[in-house]
C-alpha cells in the first residue's frame, strides 16, 4: 500500500506515524507471547532504556545528545542479553 506513495505525500499524510503505530502493536504482541511472530521464526524483544537517563527529544539535532542516546540504548540491549551479571554495564 505505502510502497507506491511519493515521499512528499508520505510525510504530508503522516504515514510514518501509521507505520510506527503498527510497529508498536507488533512489539506489544511479541511481549505478551514469546512465540515467533515474524517470518523465519524471529522473535522480538522490547528493551527500555535505563531509568534516570534523559530522553532524546523529537527535534534534537545535537550530535552529543544523539550519540549518548545511542550509547544508552546499546547498553540497555547489552544488559538485557548478557548472561553473566558481572559483565553488565
Amino acid at each position: 500500500m505505502l510502497h507506491n506513495v511519493k515521499p512528499i505525500l508520505f510525510i504530508r499524510m503522516q504515514y510514518h506515524k501509521l507505520i510506527y503505530a503498527e510497529d508498536v502493536l507488533i512489539l506489544n504482541e511479541a511481549n505478551r507471547d514469546f512465540a515467533p511472530i515474524l517470518q523465519g521464526g524471529a522473535r522480538l524483544y522490547g528493551v527500555a532504556k535505563p531509568a534516570g537517563r534523559p530522553e532524546i527529544g523529537r527535534l534534537e539535532t545535537s550530535r552529543e545528545a544523539i550519540i549518548n542516546g545511542i550509547r544508552d540504548g546499546f547498553a540497555a540491549a547489552y544488559d538485557s542479553l548478557v548472561l553473566d551479571p558481572a559483565l553488565r554495564v
